[in-house]
């Protein structure tokens, strides 16, 4: 018969899949651990939560000192549980999945800290692997069901951007003729008035259009290609 003081042997952590977009590319953030016994590996950012702390508040501490903000878009993924996930015991991790705008970050990345391409993810410590493969299972979902692309996009955007970003999420070439007709008729688009001009032809430049959002019927949201 156990003792009541060996139910509580345990820990919690929260970490969390944070996605960007720049230069064209889709990216992660990942982390170099310093902890004992996984100094110097490569996983998600994350901590151990202190017994009298919220997990939300934990995150949100998480993400200032290593970002300088909280403000973008995030949702709780999962809590991962097995037994022997942590090899100095019992850890109950709480995982959440963000999406953000690069220029929304507000401090220079540490040595400890990198962006890495989301379609290169290398090993990485713990179960951290296993929840990245949840974390981009939902961000798919999110993609076609919801506009999440928008979430993390500039505040000024080419229909081309928003293209490539499905093409890197799905690993597929897209009729972009098709999809981008897709985008304008679905009026969470409306153009600025402004272009880009990157090689070539001068882009137009979009914002999203928050009250077509708002107003729009939930299961007309879905994109296909």
């Amino acid at each position: 018969m156990f003792e009541f003081k060996h139910f509580f042997r345990g820990a919690y952590s929260v970490n969390i899949g944070l996605i960007t977009f720049k230069s064209g590319k889709l990216f992660l953030l990942l982390q170099q651990k310093e902890e004992y016994p996984s100094q110097n590996e490569i996983g998600l950012p994350g901590k151990i939560i202190l017994p009298n702390e919220e997990t939300e508040a934990a995150l949100k501490k998480l993400m200032l000192e290593l970002l300088g903000t909280n403000d973008f878009y995030r949702k709780q993924l999962n809590a991962f549980t097995a037994v022997n996930r942590h090899p100095l015991g019992r850890v109950a991790c709480f995982s959440y999945y963000g999406l953000i705008p690069f220029q929304n970050i507000q401090k220079p990345l540490s040595s400890k800290l990198s962006w890495e391409p989301l379609n290169n993810i290398p090993n990485l410590c713990y179960d951290h692997n296993q929840i990245v493969e949840m974390i981009l299972n939902r961000f798919r979902k999110g993609l076609l069901r919801h506009p999440r692309v928008f979430e993390f996009l500039p505040d000024q955007f080419t229909i081309t951007d928003i293209i490539t970003i499905y093409e890197q999420a799905f690993s597929t070439k897209i009729d972009a003729s098709n999809f981008g007709k897709q985008i304008l008729k679905s009026d969470l688009v409306m153009p600025t008035g402004a272009y880009r001009k990157d090689s070539g032809r001068p882009a137009k430049l979009y914002e999203f259009n928050k009250s077509a959002y708002i107003k729009k019927p939930k299961d007309k949201m879905h994109f296909n290609f």
